[in-house]
């Protein structure tokens, strides 16, 4: 589980784990480590399964640094691949039924916060393990 995504610099659960914590966020990134922070609290999935690569985030990087990316289905099929994992499951995008499934199946957002805001009128969801 992760709040974001994995970004464009993030590679393995071991960087995760390898964070000093309490971590420093910072939107100018000046190392590796700070870049993964950004893609693991910020990034999120395109729009379709159909985009790949990487994209601008436009709507989380406001300051327009570049650091917060959308992500492609490819790139959560390499991660999962890479660190033998069969599913992503983050958290931090308000989804309109309460979850939603992307990256053929392979990446659930779960958004826990009824009527998110006031004004978006979404369910909330839970994921049983």
């Amino acid at each position: 589980c992760i709040h974001g995504g994995v970004g464009r610099q993030l590679q393995s659960i071991e960087e995760i784990d390898s964070i000093e914590r309490p971590i420093r966020v910072s939107l100018d990134t000046s190392d590796h480590v700070e870049q993964c922070v950004l893609d693991i609290l910020w990034s999120d999935p395109c729009e379709s399964d159909k985009e790949i690569g990487f994209k601008p985030n436009n709507f989380r990087d406001s300051a327009n640094t570049g650091n917060i990316v959308k992500f492609g289905a490819d790139r959560v099929q390499r991660f999962l691949s890479d660190n033998r994992l069969s599913m992503i499951i983050r958290s931090h995008e308000c989804v309109m039924e309460g979850y939603e499934r992307s990256s053929r199946g392979d990446l659930v957002t779960v958004f826990s916060a009824t009527d998110y805001c006031g004004k978006n009128k979404n369910p909330a969801a839970i994921l049983y393990i």
